[in-house]
């Protein structure tokens, strides 16, 4: 009756001193078992390079870290400091590309679980941290993007101790924990601007916390200022502009493509349910989300779990329905890994009213399908097999010297796990993606060269079908073909997408491999006739 009671004080309630958490022996060795057993899952669901922004991400870290000349590119991705030096400092440090790449999220992804455990214990309770770090360990987005050379869960795990501190501090009053909460977003925002969408929620904190007015919080101000102004002077320095990231967003939030990327529905649906849709379809998901989500609004009333359902229901609206810009109403695209930094709460959330459940066989069936789930959700994923192509590719001696389309050549670099380019492949001059193929040609040992120079271009139809296009239209033909292995998992996540409606394109997509081709330049006439004559 007690707990009961307790469970029911005002927000303004401070911390009790008598339930806090000290660490045994027994709890250090449960917390090792549990960071090591989610480290080996990772590891076993290891992606790598995926084939998307992390392309843009890995040809900038190989032009700091082997460039001759390198620069930054004003974009939003490479004015990322988290995403760009750090990674080019380990590369120097250990010479392996495919290490250096995924060093960091797993790191943090890791590092999350603690966070959970720990987290878990000091704010809910001593029961509640371990059941937090074991399903920190298995929710499956938190599984596949530990090895995606991505910011997501790096942003994640910073935003989420930033919030974890922020909670502690409106509760405690303590100079500290301000402080810390406002470090770990500065550094957050090296990583990713979007940190700032959790604007909304230390808002709804501070106002349910019972007492808006505190002088303290300006502590929380000192280290992302501070932060701010040493990144100015940098890009003052380098570019001659304080603001080059600023402006690199602002450019990228007003590009055409980009809103037209961010209008196309992701799920099936439109602006309003496509989200809806990702929490009930999204294998990135499986039932995690949904579940907590739904439990949080039964959770707001309770003193324990009140902050962390405010954290959960605030933080999903507004970054999904959210702008990222002041001037115009831009959200992010709906992809369920910016859900990255709701992770933490909702294992809590999902951890209090599971180990409140009275009858253990209950308890430990959901604990059993929550584990099973994640594990299998995480198989749906594509995981390694987008390299399968470029794998195939690079098992054969190629007829000639090969252009490479710039994305698909830092594939080719990725998997030799050096800065030597395959021999007879360049980085094609006329094939787009000028930002990537300037960043991999300030790498000492790379040379562009002019397709029109030479008699075969590799290039990827599904992610460039324009210019695959052009290709063909200009006499360009295809020799050979490389084709990606669709894993069983994500063959049957699409085969189950295509009974639902709505769903079709996804389930085409899903079970759709991508293809790598190589294509010959048609001979012409005259070509023709001086090999005949020869």
């Amino acid at each position: 009756m007690n707990q009961i009671a307790n469970d029911k004080i005002p927000p303004t309630a401070t911390l009790n001193p008598d339930e806090s958490w000290k660490c045994t022996a027994m709890d250090l060795t449960v917390i090792c078992i549990i960071i090591t057993a989610g480290f080996l899952i990772r590891i076993s669901f290891f992606t790598g390079l995926a084939m998307g922004d992390d392309v843009i991400y890995a040809a900038q870290v190989l032009s700091l870290a082997h460039g001759s000349n390198p620069t930054l590119e004003q974009t939003h991705w490479t004015t990322r400091a988290g995403m760009t030096f750090l990674p080019s400092a380990i590369l120097k440090t250990t010479g392996n590309i495919q290490f250096s790449f995924v060093a960091i999220p797993l790191f943090f992804s890791t590092l999350k679980i603690a966070v959970a455990i720990i987290g878990g214990n000091i704010l809910l309770g001593r029961k509640y941290g371990i059941l937090s770090g074991i399903i920190m360990a298995i929710i499956p987005l938190e599984i596949i993007y530990a090895t995606h050379f991505f910011p997501d869960i790096p942003v994640s795990c910073l935003s989420s101790l930033s919030l974890l501190f922020w909670i502690h501090a409106l509760k405690t009053d303590s100079r500290l924990s301000f402080l810390l909460a406002g470090l770990c977003f500065g550094i957050g925002y090296l990583f990713r601007e979007t940190i700032l969408l959790d604007g909304p929620v230390y808002i709804a904190l501070l106002v349910t916390s019972g007492r808006i007015i505190r002088p303290k919080i300006l502590i929380a101000t000192i280290a992302p200022l501070t932060i701010l102004v040493i990144e100015s002077v940098l890009f003052n320095f380098y570019h001659g502009d304080p603001l080059y990231r600023i402006d690199s967003i602002l450019h990228q939030q007003e590009n055409p493509a980009n809103l037209t990327l961010i209008s196309t529905s992701t799920a099936g649906g439109g602006f309003i349910t496509d989200p809806l849709l990702m929490l009930l379809l999204s294998h990135e998901f499986s039932i995690f989300m949904t579940a907590s989500l739904v439990l949080a609004f039964f959770s707001i009333r309770n003193l324990k779990t009140a902050p962390f359902a405010i954290w959960l229901i605030f933080g999903f609206i507004w970054q999904y329905y959210g702008t990222t810009v002041p001037t115009d109403w831009v959200p992010l695209q709906r992809d369920p890994r910016y859900s990255a930094g709701l992770t933490i709460p909702a294992a809590f959330i999902l951890s209090y009213h599971i180990s409140n459940i009275r009858i253990p066989f209950l308890r430990y069936s959901i604990i059993t399908v929550l584990c099973t789930s994640g594990l299998v959700c995480a198989s749906f994923d594509n995981g390694g097999s987008a390299l399968a192509a470029h794998r195939e590719f690079l098992s054969k001696e190629p007829p000639g010297p090969v252009a490479s389309e710039p994305y698909e050549f830092v594939a080719l670099l990725w998997l030799d796990n050096s800065v030597n380019p395959p021999p007879g492949v360049s980085p094609g001059t006329e094939l787009g993606r000028n930002s990537i193929l300037r960043s991999v040609t300030e790498i000492k040992s790379v040379t562009a060269t002019a397709p029109s120079s030479g008699d075969f271009i590799l290039i990827s139809p599904s992610r460039r079908p324009r210019l695959y296009k052009d290709l063909q239209a200009k006499g360009w033909i295809e020799t050979e073909s490389y084709q990606e292995h669709v894993p069983a998992g994500r063959l049957l996540a699409g085969k189950l997408l295509r009974q639902l409606p709505g769903q079709q394109q996804r389930a085409v997509d899903a079970m759709t491999p991508k293809r790598l081709v190589l294509m010959k330049r048609r001979a012409t006439s005259n070509e023709k006739e001086q090999s005949s004559g020869k």
